[in-house]
């Protein structure tokens, strides 16, 4: 047998003065195994369910679905309740509630202010100063700075130009297919027929006949 021992203290209404106190308990031997309980009950199964209406009433529990569904604008309302199914074949619904609504469409928003035009319209030194002409009238402006000149570049060696030589009315002709190889020719003698040379266009650019 086990004997334990307990101190306290308490404090009477008397005087309000406290009062120590000791109690001995002992502890007796372990009693029989009871008998087991009965079964206890689980939950077996928990879904959640699905139904939308067009209205705000909430639908009979047989239009509800296990499948999640997405509100249109005809059926702006999803709702939902959980099935709870237990181990001893009860079940409980909760009730229906409303999950979501879709939302109707907005009120068409003001008209934008657009850009009519950017153009350049002053200049002091390398800043050049834009104005931009909103579809409502307002202006407003920004800068762009150019990069300054930049020094003068070396003389590049003297080309071979055109052959020394010749006389009026001669022109300068190719020799052979080796670069510069030229010489003075008469146009006579080597364009039989007008030359007319004219740019993409079709101005124009020389007209040379040949000399008889």
């Amino acid at each position: 047998m086990e004997v334990n021992v307990y101190f306290g203290s308490v404090t009477t209404q008397i005087d309000m003065s406290p009062m120590l106190f000791s109690v001995m308990a002992a502890t007796g031997p372990q009693g029989e195994t009871g008998p087991q309980g009965n079964p206890g009950t689980g939950i077996a199964a928990y879904t959640e369910c699905y139904a939308l209406t067009s209205g705000t009433s909430a639908p009979a529990y047989s239009a509800f679905t296990p499948t999640v569904l997405n509100p249109t604008p005809s059926e702006r309302y999803l709702w939902g309740y959980t099935l709870i199914e237990y181990t001893d074949g009860s079940e409980v619904r909760t009730n229906p509630h409303l999950i979501c609504v879709y939302g109707q469409t907005g009120n068409t928003g003001a008209t934008g202010n657009g850009i009519v035009s950017i153009a350049m319209t002053s200049t002091s030194g390398l800043v050049d100063t834009y104005t931009v002409t909103m579809t409502n009238g307002s202006t407003s402006t920004f800068t762009v700075t150019n990069g300054e000149k930049g020094d003068k570049g070396d003389t590049g060696e003297t080309g071979p130009g055109v052959a020394a030589g010749g006389t009026a009315g001669q022109v300068v002709v190719k020799k052979s297919s080796t670069d510069y190889d030229t010489e003075w020719k008469t146009l006579a003698g080597i364009l039989p027929y007008a030359l007319t040379c004219a740019d993409s266009s079709g101005e124009l650019i020389v007209s040379i006949t040949s000399q008889t």
